[in-house]
Order: C-alpha cells, then structure tokens, then sequence
C-alpha cells in the first residue's frame, strides 16, 4: 500500500563491493523504520559484457549474469541472517551503463529514494566520493543518500 508524500520504495545501488554492502545495510534499516520495500540493482557495465577483440566481439553477458546473481544471492543472504524475514526486499539485475541503468530502474520501479555507497568497486580509493555516485546525485530527480 502506497503512503504519499512518505518514503515507500529504497532503491539501492549494489555492486558487491563494502561500500555498497553498507548501503544496503543502511537502506535495510531505514526501510524498518519506515515499513517500506527495498529493492536493490545490480548493473552489468555494458562496456564489460562485450569486448572486441582483433576484430571479435566477445559477448560475456551470460558469465557476468551469472556473477551477478551470485553476488546478488550472497548479499540477500547476509541481509536474511542480519534482519531475517521482517524487510520486504528483492533483486533487479540490469545491463548498460551503471548511472543510466540505476536512474531509469528508480523511475519505472517508482523510487522515493536513492541509496548509494560512497565509493564502489571502481577504486581510486582517493576520490571523495565515487564517480557512479556523484553522478547519481548529480542527474537523478529522486532524492539520494550517500552512504559513508
């Protein structure tokens, strides 16, 4: 049931990385606080699924779908044995570039906010604030909070 003007659905950002494990673990604890779903998405980089070489496209779709389910499965795992069956929570698993893919799954899932990890599994451990992140915070119409 859908309350207006309230924050009902928390899209999170995961990329199997700790930074984005603490926004799903901060994402989990708001939605109990306020009753609402969590959905959290996993983008396959389009740049990585297809590689050409010598001329060769090389699609790796199926093996990084498969990472990402695994990745996926082990997190809703350790959010289970964390906060057991009391959040209502599910998966989406996208591919293309990672700020579009988040932003258009926060539009047609119907996000009232955004969590994202301070920094993903991109490195430059030296940056402030990942550049996924501050792209997010930067283009989406949704709210967001980034996670430290």
């Amino acid at each position: 049931m859908s309350r207006p003007g309230l924050i009902n659905n928390i899209l999170v950002a995961y990329d199997g990385s700790d930074y984005s494990y603490k926004a799903v673990d901060y994402a989990c604890k708001l939605a109990l606080a306020l009753n609402a779903k969590v959905r959290i998405v996993y983008v396959i980089d389009a740049s990585r699924a297809r590689v050409v070489l010598s001329g060769i496209l090389l699609v790796r779709e199926e093996e990084l779908l498969e990472k990402a389910k695994n990745i996926l499965s082990d997190a809703l795992e350790k959010i289970r044995r964390n906060y057991g069956r009391d959040i209502v929570i599910d998966t989406k698993i996208r591919i293309g570039h990672p700020v579009e893919e988040i932003i258009n799954e926060s539009r047609e899932w119907k996000a009232d906010i955004l969590v994202v990890g301070a920094r993903g599994a991109g490195g430059f451990k030296e940056m402030i604030i990942g550049s996924v992140a501050e792209s997010i915070v930067k283009y989406s119409s949704k709210p967001v909070l980034v996670v430290k």
